[in-house]
């Protein structure tokens, strides 16, 4: 494909996390990438409702387009972006990412007319992270991760984007099964690089309640039963990780451990409203689509 058709625009989704951004966009300012500046916009949908991120946007970045998001959580923020974009290609990435200079050239370099989706290398260059932190790393594929994907745009709105009823996450998934249930591939492209510093783990009651997403996602599709697997695995994984700190006696094991505490015990009180909930709201539900992992 010939590179100097292509618009790229980049969706930045962003939430109280100035700081952050900031770093994104150092490394997506016009001369930054290896990828021609006037064939790519960067857009920034914005969740805040303490803050935002405009005033200092207007300031040191003027060359972003903000948006106010529509604060309906995460999926219908990267769908509000996209609807505000020129460019026959979307790039997602989250704001606590760091792009590579050759990130967006990767994927232009990986363009054919054929592929609709393409997903890019997750990486983290630090090579210690403490317990309290996490870093999600994509080295072979296959996840999809909204923190690093380039979709066409009339595609994705063709295929009706994220699903904006996921409460507060798992619509990536969604999205990705989605793409698997009707056959369509999306390669992974190692050259388009975004590095994810470790970032902290979010409290354990927060954490707890992010598995709601699980019960969507299961009971919306039809499998009902993966969401008692995933319960059992949710339990499992607590006593494994358990153990594990219990051998490891600092201040970092032990905010670990009662953070980890506090999750489990809200999936234990939460699942069974949870199961109430989706299995009434979609009980007539057959499987549309079944996962592979």
């Amino acid at each position: 494909m010939n590179e100097s058709s292509i618009l790229i625009s980049v969706v930045i989704p962003t939430r109280h996390r100035n700081d952050l951004l900031k770093i994104c966009l150092d490394q997506l300012t016009p001369g930054a990438q290896t990828f021609p500046a006037d064939q790519y916009e960067v857009i920034v949908t914005d969740d805040g409702s303490e803050s935002t991120a405009e005033a200092f946007l207007k300031e040191d970045y003027p060359w972003v387009r903000w948006v106010a998001g529509p604060r309906k959580g995460p999926g219908a923020n990267r769908n509000f972006g996209v609807e505000h974009a020129h460019g026959e290609w979307i790039a997602f990435t989250d704001d606590d990412c760091i792009p590579k200079p050759s990130w967006l050239e990767g994927y232009a370099n990986a363009l054919n007319p054929d592929t609709l989706v393409y997903e890019g290398q997750t990486i983290c260059e630090e090579e210690y992270c403490p317990l309290t932190h996490e870093t999600p790393v994509n080295i072979t594929g296959g996840v999809l991760w909204p923190c690093n994907f380039l979709v066409q745009k009339i595609f994705f709105q063709q295929f009706k984007g994220f699903d904006a009823s996921f409460p507060f996450s798992h619509e990536d998934a969604d999205f990705r099964e989605r793409l698997r249930s009707q056959s369509i591939h999306f390669p992974f492209v190692p050259e388009a690089i975004v590095m994810h510093p470790p970032r902290k783990k979010r409290p354990g009651i927060i954490s707890g309640k992010l598995h709601e997403g699980y019960a969507v996602l299961y009971y919306k599709t039809g499998n009902r039963g993966m969401f008692t697997l995933r319960l059992i695995k949710i339990i499992l994984k607590s006593w494994y990780y358990s153990n594990k700190l219990w051998g490891q006696l600092s201040l970092e094991t032990f905010i670990s451990l009662v953070e980890l505490s506090k999750e489990l015990a809200c999936v234990i009180v939460y699942a069974p409203r949870w199961s109430r909930k989706y299995y009434l709201k979609y009980k007539d539900k057959q499987p549309t689509y079944h996962f592979q992992g």
